[in-house]
């Protein structure tokens, strides 16, 4: 039996393939009592558009440490689809998981190095934050900076320059010396730096992995309690209190940006195997 590459054009194809890998993570953390729900854009597209924004083509979905280490631990490794993780794979370039469909291959233009990935999800991991702003503030400092870091190391040169050029003799240091560090050195201290540094029944918690953590830290609260909501016509975890998470993260979030702002926001080609 051979297989033949198709690749993917419609967006509709892509988006159902996306949520069938999003629909086998719910089924698996159901069914081990774990918990998950939808995040950003894609629990923005379940509130106001009850499935994808309709110029996006992500899916985010966020879970507890706790529960985060467990899907990691307890995952099937022999099925469609591949959990990813800097920890296992020494070429994957993300502090966080993703889950791929390993019958799809992914080509991302602007990410020189990459795992060998297909169409996935992103998996965030939220930990707890000291209730100290002085201490929890240079603890996000210290994750944004290796954010920073590791994107530096995974862009190409010219997506770094400066228009000042005076100030790109030092980035361009800096770029030589990430690449040899590289982004998946980088993302596996990320990753270990922020799971030791995690605050057991915290009052503040969020997802730390990202270049703009301080939006992300909310009180316990708003991440304890999930209802359903509906995306693309199946039902989903989601927060109690998806109203305060999504003004945080993106202030008046029900309305519509402007024309010209509604872009996908990935650059990629993707094909599909099939069997001949």
């Amino acid at each position: 039996m051979s297989l033949k590459k198709r690749q993917l054009t419609d967006l509709d194809e892509i988006k159902q393939l996306e949520v069938d890998i999003l629909d086998y993570v719910a089924k698996i953390c159901d069914s081990n009592n774990l918990k998950y729900f939808l995040g950003y854009g894609t629990l923005l597209g379940a509130v106001r558009h009850k499935g994808f924004i309709p110029w996006d083509d992500d899916v985010d979905i966020l879970m507890p440490r706790k529960d985060y280490e467990q899907l990691r631990k307890i995952w099937d490794r022999d099925n469609r689809y591949k959990l990813l993780d800097c920890r296992d794979d020494k070429k994957y370039i993300y502090p966080f998981m993703k889950v791929t469909d390993t019958k799809t291959k992914l080509e991302e233009h602007d990410v020189e190095e990459q795992a060998d990935l297909g169409l996935y999800i992103d998996i965030f991991p939220y930990d707890g934050v000291s209730s100290d702003t002085e201490k929890r503030q240079a603890f996000l400092k210290k994750c944004e900076k290796l954010e920073k870091l590791r994107l530096y190391s995974m862009l190409s040169m010219d997506k770094i320059l400066h228009e000042d050029a005076k100030k790109n003799f030092g980035r361009k240091i800096l770029w030589k010396i990430l690449r040899m560090i590289g982004p998946a050195r980088i993302s596996r201290k990320m990753e270990k730096f922020i799971a030791k540094n995690t605050v057991k029944d915290a009052e503040w918690m969020g997802c730390l992995c990202t270049r703009f953590s301080d939006r992300e830290i909310m009180k316990k609260e708003i991440w304890e309690e999930t209802i359903q909501l509906e995306f693309e016509g199946k039902m989903y975890k989601a927060p109690k209190e998806y109203d305060k998470m999504l003004t945080t993260n993106y202030g008046d979030y029900m309305t519509l940006p402007p024309e010209e702002k509604r872009c996908l926001a990935h650059n990629f080609k993707v094909w599909e195997y099939i069997e001949e």
